[in-house]
Parts: structure tokens; C-alpha cells; sequence
């Protein structure tokens, strides 16, 4: 009876499990029109689509081919599955969006990468013998999971490949148990014999020598997990150099796992070998991407160093060579180890990390963690047991500590931490009781904040260049016209789905002064005809009454539309106007005018900005202008074969 309840209790944990799943992926396709970074499209999607796609986009600095300080390996190698896809989609598709292909299609695939994370923290558990339902249910409702891990950052795919370290590593090591069972490793033979016969502390108390075997059977090459390791570590620092951090204590403890199984030295070789390799693919990959048209230069130069003599044509080649190879990990450090660089995106406490960051990821599973941390650190100076559990505090505390040592901090840096905060909480929950305090406290920390990052911030930029991308292909737009941007997040290009050789529309005014802003619009003062075009401003709910302040004595601005919802930090809704209404009297209409005010201060608005000027000019000068091209001619008609090249 106890059984039955306890294998239904499992049973329940993994059907609740799968429906997070199941509602991480619906997420994505709905879309979730939350803009968390700009990062999220600038460093990874952007790039691809508009490589791929063959389409106007803006290109950021760290990929200029002068200095560039982003691989594109990883990138390419990740997304031009679902750009290559929705190329096939829209030949065939023509009803289907462009914007929202662009959107969903590397997000999906993102979110089914973010599986392995999953799949990891499973065996981690199996590995130390925790229950596996409660810390997938722990991390799938997790909003790290669901908002970052279905994101294009590239610090979703630092926590995949960190994940797959931890794996290979712990498979590693499961080998070594493994073979100190069968007296392969004499000194740890008689320690894990002793544990499996269901002693009271024993970590393997419920298993016996013959399941243990039996389950060890199956273990991968240590030669296949030395390239993996090697591969992964390559990867990871290509994709974002602070890898590193999170890479150090996993690797030594796998070479203090190989030296006890007495066979270092081989997996030194492979690994050197293998990261070698991988290092030589990615920088030629790199090379080739951003210097492929100094190619022809190169050769040129490398005549010129063969006709010098010995000493000197060495030195020619190496400097002709550290011109022209692209090694971008390298290039990122440099950046990065300059504080007047990392001014430029802001300069924050060196404690923000531990203080700040880990909280607003991880809420009360930091609690925990420092919890446990703690009382791992002092057992094991007193007793000098529990070596694994202080083994997995130092993977979470040591590449903390590391990138609190730049000064420009987010919380995005630390989620490859995930995995690991997550098991410690359900470790916690299993051995203190407190398995429904701790779930009610994780749905209370993560549920506002899935919504917040997920739907609310920044969120009509995306649905409102959705709106243009397809009031462009219907001909409501032309391609005159111009979609200014203030006081919003950077608008991804990509998702308008514009030829490279024709202009964009989109204008990017970022956070300038509203002098600026009346200036901007001062320089169309004497252009009054229909070859302009329209000129729509795109804002926070919040500047609205300002901006029509400030623009109303020379311009016309005139409501289109509003996008729902738009939460912005940087200019957040007034609260003392939304609470002024109920203060004076607590009523049903009171309550609706401060709704109504909240709805409206969190909306994203577009407006037609006219100049009054223009009113008193007659419709005949506008019909002897020639007409100006359609979206279609641009854009071009979906069913016809023939591609725009670029410039």
C-alpha cells in the first residue's frame, strides 16, 4: 500500500513536470511578447537572419570585421536551422508572418536545446540519489527556465554547454565508482563495497553490489568523454568567453577523477588534441566570416614575405598572419578588461552579483543555497566528510566570484548556474521537510516575475514591428514612411523582413532629451510633399502626455494605435497618479478611471506626427509628385521566385 502510494506520488510529480513543459513550449509559440535585452536579437539572431534571409538588419559593433569580439561558430551553427527552415516555410507558406517566423522559429529551437538541462539535472539527481520529480518540478517552473532558456541569448547556450560539462564530467566519474567495484581502483575498492551494504549513512544504502553493477555496465568511453569535454570547453569560451568561469572547478575535479583512475595522462593528450583542434576550426570559421574579402591581400603580402631573407620573412609571416586571423575570445578580453569600455553599458558594484543577481534569478533557492553551503563548508572542516557537496557549492560560488571581479554585472551572466542552484533547493526540500513551504514560496517568486519578464517589459515593441511588418506587405504602409522609436528598447530589424538593397523605415532615437526629439522633427519643416512619407512616433504609455505637450505647437500628433501591454523601467508608470482617484473616493468608477489610467501608462503608442504648416498647403502640388514604390514592389510578391539581391 505504502508502494503503491509512493510510486503515485512519483507518478504525479512527472504529469505536473511534463505540463510545464508543455507550457514552456506553448509560451514560445504564442509568442511571448516580452523584450528582456537587446542582446537577446543583437548578438545572435539578428546577425544570422539577415546573413541568411537576405535582409536589412543592423549589424552591432561587436561584429564590425575590423575588431570583432563575437564568434559567429556558435551562432551560425545554432541558427541557421530555423532561418534555413523558414526560408523553405515562406516559398511554400505565404499566409504565415514573416515577423513571427523569424520570432518563434530560433526560440522553439532554443526551448528544445533547454531540454538537456533538464535531462542533466535528472541524472545529477539519479547520481546522488535525490528524487528527480521534485527538482524537475523545481526547475521547469523555475521563470529562468521558462523565459531565458526559450531566449536567443547567448547566455542560454553557455548554461546548455555548462550543462553538458557537468554530465560528462559526473559520467566520468560514475566510471571511476564503477571501476573501484570491481577492484580496478584497489585504494576506493573496500570504501564503496562497504557503502552498498545498506548502511545507516551510506549513500547507497538501498542498492545492492549487484544493482550497482548492473547499472554501471553501460558507461561511455573515457576517450569519448576527454574530446566531448574538450569540444564543450572550446565552445563555450568561443561562444562567450566567461565560460572559463564556470569551467574551471568542473574540469579539475575530472582530472583529479582521471589521476585517481591512474590514467591523467592519456586524457591530457586526447583532450590537448581535441580543444587544439576545435580552436584551429573556430578561428579559421571566424577568419573566413569576417576577413573573407582580404583573402586575395593575404597571398599578395605572403609573396612579398618569401622574397625577404630568413630572420626577417618569419616575422613577416607571423605579423601578416596576427592581422588577418580573427581570434574573438581574445579580442573580447581585451574589450572587457578595460574599465572605460565597460562604462559605456554601465558600472555596477562589485558585490552586485552575490548581493543582487543571484536573488532576483533565484529568490529563495539562493536562500538555500547559502543554507546548505554553509553547513557543507563547516561538516566538512570538522568531520571531513562531504566532499560532493562542497564540491558543488565551489561550482556555483567560484565563477561568481569571478565575474565579480568586472565591474559591469547582470543577472543574465550567472543562469548556466541554474542546474545546480535548483538541485541543492530540492536536496534541501528532501532532507528538511519542507517540500510545500518551499513550493509555494517558488510559485510566489516566479510566477509574477514569468509574467513580468515574459509579457510585460518592453513588450509591445515586438507585436508593434509585427503590425508594421505586415502593414507593409498590405500596402498601408509605404516604404517613405518612417517608424521613429522613443525611449524603447533597440528595434531587431530582422523582423520587418525588408530586401537589403531598399531602406529601412526604422528610426532608433533611443533615450535622447525632447529638445533633441523637437529637432529631429524641425529638419521636415519645408518637406511637404507625399515622397516623404509619414512619419510615426512609437512611445511608452508614460511620455505620452509630455511629448504631446512639448510637439503640439508645431506639429500635429495624432493617435493610430496602442500596443498592449509595455512595461518600462526606465520611464515606469507614475503611481501617485494611478492611487490619486481612490484616494479621493473610494467608488466602482474611480477604481475603472485608475485601471483605465494603469492600461494606458502601460501600452506602447504610435502616433502620426504631421506638421501643422503642411495643412495649408493644397492637394495639387502632392498629385504632380510621381508615385512613390508600394510595399509590394519592395518587398516583392511572395509567390513569385525571384530574389532581390543586395548591394
Amino acid at each position: 500500500m505504502v508502494r503503491n502510494t509512493t510510486v503515485n506520488k512519483i507518478m504525479a510529480q512527472y504529469k505536473w513536470y511534463c505540463l510545464l513543459v508543455t507550457v514552456r513550449l506553448i509560451s514560445v509559440m504564442i509568442p511571448q511578447s516580452g523584450y528582456i535585452h537587446p542582446d537577446e536579437f543583437f548578438q545572435t539572431t539578428e546577425i544570422i537572419a539577415g546573413d541568411i534571409l537576405e535582409i536589412d538588419v543592423y549589424r552591432p559593433w561587436e561584429f564590425n570585421s575590423s575588431n570583432p569580439i563575437r564568434s559567429i561558430v556558435l551562432p551560425y551553427a545554432v541558427f541557421g536551422i530555423p532561418f534555413k527552415v523558414q526560408k523553405r516555410i515562406s516559398s511554400c507558406c505565404s499566409f504565415l508572418s514573416e515577423s513571427y517566423l523569424s520570432l518563434v522559429l530560433p526560440r522553439i529551437l532554443t526551448a528544445l536545446f533547454s531540454l538537456v538541462t533538464d535531462y542533466v539535472l535528472f541524472k545529477l539527481c539519479k547520481y546522488f540519489y535525490i528524487d528527480a520529480g521534485k527538482a524537475l518540478l523545481l526547475l521547469s517552473s523555475s521563470y529562468v527556465t521558462l523565459i531565458f532558456l526559450t531566449r536567443t541569448f547567448t547566455n542560454s547556450y553557455e548554461t546548455l554547454l555548462f550543462s553538458v560539462l557537468i554530465y560528462l564530467v559526473y559520467t566520468e566519474h560514475e566510471n571511476y565508482k564503477y571501476l573501484a567495484v570491481n577492484k580496478s581502483v584497489p585504494s576506493e575498492s573496500k570504501k564503496l563495497k562497504k557503502d552498498t551494504k545498506c548502511g545507516k549513512n551510506s549513500p547507497y544504502k538501498e542498492k545492492s553490489m549487484k544493482t550497482f553493477q548492473s547499472e554501471s555496465r553501460s558507461k561511455y568511453n573515457s576517450s569519448a568523454i576527454s574530446m566531448g569535454i574538450g569540444i564543450t570547453v572550446v565552445l563555450g569560451i568561443f561562444n562567450r568567453p566567461t565560460f572559463v568561469a564556470f569551467a574551471v572547478i568542473p574540469v579539475l575535479f575530472w582530472l583529479y577523477t582521471c589521476f585517481m583512475m591512474k590514467k591523467l595522462i592519456r586524457v591530457i593528450v586526447i583532450t590537448s588534441i581535441t580543444v587544439l583542434a576545435m580552436f584551429i576550426m573556430c578561428v579559421i570559421i571566424d577568419t573566413l566570416y569576417f576577413h573573407f574579402d582580404e583573402i586575395s591581400g593575404l597571398f599578395l603580402h605572403m609573396e612579398t614575405c618569401v622574397s625577404q631573407q630568413l630572420p626577417d620573412n618569419f616575422s613577416c609571416f607571423y605579423t601578416s598572419l596576427q592581422e588577418f586571423l580573427v581570434v574573438t575570445p581574445w579580442n573580447f578580453l581585451r574589450y572587457n578588461v578595460r574599465t572605460d569600455n565597460l562604462a559605456e553599458h554601465g558600472i555596477h558594484p562589485r558585490y552586485l552579483h552575490f548581493t543582487a543577481n543571484m536573488v532576483i534569478l533565484y529568490g529563495p533557492a539562493y536562500i538555500v543555497f547559502i543554507l546548505m553551503s554553509t553547513r557543507n563548508i563547516v561538516n566538512f572542516i570538522r568531520y571531513r566528510n562531504n566532499l560532493m557537496g562542497v564540491l558543488l557549492s565551489c561550482m556555483i560560488c567560484f565563477p561568481v566570484f569571478i565575474l565579480s571581479l568586472f565591474p559591469h554585472q547582470e543577472p543574465r551572466f550567472l543562469i548556466p548556474l541554474l542546474s545546480l542552484v535548483m538541485f541543492l533547493y530540492a536536496k534541501f526540500s528532501i532532507e528538511s521537510g519542507f517540500w510545500q513551504l518551499q513550493v509555494i514560496s517558488h510559485l510566489f517568486f516566479n510566477i509574477p516575475l514569468f509574467i513580468l519578464f515574459g509579457f510585460l517589459h518592453q513588450g509591445g515593441v515586438v507585436p508593434c514591428l509585427g503590425h508594421i511588418q505586415s502593414g507593409l506587405n498590405l500596402e498601408q504602409f509605404t516604404f517613405q514612411d518612417r517608424f521613429i522609436f522613443y525611449h524603447t528598447y533597440m528595434p531587431p530589424r530582422h523582423l520587418l523582413h525588408i530586401r537589403k538593397n531598399f531602406k529601412n523605415p526604422i528610426i532608433d532615437l533611443q533615450g535622447i532629451r525632447m529638445e533633441q526629439l523637437k529637432s529631429y522633427f524641425n529638419k521636415y519643416k519645408n518637406i511637404t510633399d507625399e515622397k516623404s512619407g509619414s512619419s510615426y512616433l512609437i512611445l511608452p504609455g508614460t511620455l505620452v502626455d509630455t511629448v504631446k505637450k512639448e510637439l503640439s505647437d508645431n506639429f500635429s500628433v495624432s493617435f493610430y494605435r496602442k500596443f498592449c501591454c509595455h512595461l518600462t523601467m526606465e520611464d515606469p508608470p507614475n503611481i501617485n497618479s494611478l492611487l490619486s482617484n481612490i484616494s479621493i473616493e473610494w467608488s466602482l468608477t474611480n477604481l475603472y478611471h485608475s485601471y483605465s489610467n494603469f492600461m494606458n501608462q502601460t501600452s506602447l503608442y504610435m502616433f502620426i506626427i504631421d506638421l501643422k504648416t503642411s495643412f495649408l498647403r493644397g492637394k495639387a502640388d502632392v498629385k504632380d509628385n510621381p508615385p512613390s514604390r508600394t510595399a509590394k514592389d519592395i518587398l516583392g510578391q511572395k509567390q513569385h521566385s525571384i530574389r532581390v539581391g543586395s548591394n
